[in-house]
C-alpha cells in the first residue's frame, strides 16, 4: 500500500497507511510517465495546487520545497500537481530544479480522483 497524503490549500484528504491510494498514470511536466503504482511501499506526498501562475500556490510550493532535504533524507517522494498545462508550467519552471515531480493536470482528473474538485 502507498502511504499517500494528498493536500490542497483548500481542503485535504488524508489516507491511512492501511488504505490503498487511488492509483493513476499520468505524465510529468517533461512527458515522463508517472505511475503511482511504481511507488508502492514508499512514502508519497501528493500535493495539489491551482494554476502555476497563482502567487499563493507558488508561495505554498516554495514552503514545501524548503523541506526538500528532509524529504530526501526520509525517502519521501513529492508529487506536485497543478491544474496547468505542461507548456504553461515550463514557462514558470525554466531554469529551476525542484525535488518535487511536477505534474500538469489541466483536465483536473487527479483532483476529481482524490475528491478535491
Amino acid at each position: 500500500n502507498n502511504n499517500v497524503h494528498a493536500q490542497s490549500h483548500q481542503k485535504a484528504m488524508k489516507l491511512s497507511s492501511l488504505e490503498t491510494a487511488p492509483t493513476f498514470i499520468t505524465g510529468d511536466v517533461t512527458g515522463k510517465t508517472i505511475n503511482l503504482a511504481d511507488y508502492k511501499g514508499k512514502k508519497v506526498l501528493l500535493s495539489f495546487y491551482r494554476n502555476v501562475g497563482c502567487p499563493v500556490c507558488n508561495f505554498r510550493f516554495h514552503e514545501l520545497q524548503m523541506q526538500a532535504e528532509y524529504f530526501k533524507a526520509n525517502n519521501v517522494v513529492v508529487l506536485a500537481v497543478y491544474e496547468s498545462t505542461a507548456e504553461n508550467m515550463k514557462q514558470y519552471l525554466e531554469g529551476e530544479n525542484f525535488y518535487a515531480v511536477m505534474i500538469p493536470n489541466p483536465d483536473e482528473r487527479l483532483y476529481r480522483l482524490y475528491a478535491l474538485d
